[in-house]
């Protein structure tokens, strides 16, 4: 310590060395190690890790949830969706890893196989059964996404089993040859079929577990309104009534109201494929 002459100044230096004494000694009150520390600055103790086991654990109790908030889902309560897409992003980003055996596990996908040559905009994962709900004497229609999980196994010699990276990096969406509704018939004037928009399991799960899952944002990012706007351009939905009115849904899209969302389904279908990927896992 230098010597000073001047007694304020000696004050003034002893004033910090005071002060770390005391933080010392309020850092070993909360169970702080100070012991070993340099000048007397406090040091954080270690934090424990948790265990394979207890990871694997972990995993086993957010299958368990998802089953649940699944249930929950199938009997109409459509907000569960952001709930799965929470779970499901903790389970694939938090809790495999620390199993220390994501990149050896299987994953049962049930996507159906992309077509090159398909013009339009291709949905893979998830097939929808619209079912239609209207009366005659209203013009609104209203409309339910039922994801089909496991029901077109038969005709599309489904589920395949893949290794981690390429489940969940796989697409669920490619877009079409136009980004507008209409294809041009020059094949010149399309998209080439691999500069075409894709959106992975990664994606969806990331950005609705983002908007919605971990907290509610008041505005819209610009990856969920293009992944929205993308599953609500896969194709148009033609209603026609008992009276003989029709109607389209890019024609009248204010005819018709929808009681979940395209999206929410395909985070419902994830969650099945993760179920039925389970069962084939070592713990």
């Amino acid at each position: 310590m230098p010597r000073y002459s001047d007694p304020i100044s000696a004050q003034l230096w002893q004033r910090p060395l005071a002060f770390l004494r005391s933080g010392a000694e309020t850092f070993n009150n909360l169970g702080y190690d100070t012991a070993c520390c340099h000048g007397g600055i406090p040091m954080a103790q270690k934090a424990d890790v948790r265990t394979q086991e207890e990871a694997k654990a972990a995993v086993r109790g957010s299958l368990r949830t998802l089953q649940a908030l699944c249930q929950v889902y199938d009997e109409g309560h459509f907000d569960a969706e952001r709930d799965i897409a929470n779970i499901i992003y903790r389970m694939i980003v938090d809790e495999l890893p620390q199993t220390r055996l994501r990149k050896e596990l299987s994953f049962i996908s049930y996507s159906i196989p992309p077509n090159p040559r398909n013009v339009l905009m291709q949905l893979l994962t998830s097939v929808f059964d619209a079912r239609v709900q209207s009366d005659g004497g209203d013009p609104t229609i209203t409309i339910t996404h039922q994801p089909l999980l496991d029901q077109l196994a038969a005709q599309t010699g489904q589920p395949t089993t893949m290794k981690f990276n390429d489940w969940w990096s796989g697409p669920v969406l490619i877009s079409g040859a136009s980004d507008g509704p209409m294809v041009p018939t020059d094949e010149s004037q399309q998209i080439p079929y691999n500069k075409r928009e894709r959106i992975s399991r990664f994606e969806l799960i990331r950005t609705f577990r983002n908007r919605t899952g971990a907290h509610y944002d008041r505005d819209v990012d610009a990856d969920t309104k293009r992944i929205e706007d993308r599953l609500m351009r896969v194709m148009d939905i033609s209603i026609s009534r008992d009276d003989g009115a029709s109607f389209s849904y890019f024609e009248t899209p204010e005819v018709f109201r929808f009681t979940n969302s395209r999206a929410g389904a395909i985070v419902r279908h994830v969650a099945y494929e993760l179920g039925q990927s389970q069962q084939h896992w070592p713990f």
